[in-house]
C-alpha cells in the first residue's frame, strides 16, 4: 500500500512527506469511524 501511495505522490509531482503533512494538517476522519459506503450518480440531463 505504502508503494502505491509513493508512487501517487511521485505522478503529482509530490514527495511522500508532502503527503503525510498535508494528511496529518487535515482532521481524520477515520478517527470518527466515517467512512462512505457508496456512491449514487444522478443523471445531470
Amino acid at each position: 500500500m505504502l508503494e502505491i501511495i509513493k508512487y501517487l505522490a511521485k505522478l503529482e509531482n509530490a514527495t511522500l512527506n508532502d503527503i503525510i503533512a498535508i494528511a496529518n494538517a487535515k482532521r481524520g476522519a477515520f478517527n470518527d469511524k466515517i467512512f462512505l459506503e457508496k456512491v449514487i450518480e444522478t443523471s445531470t440531463q
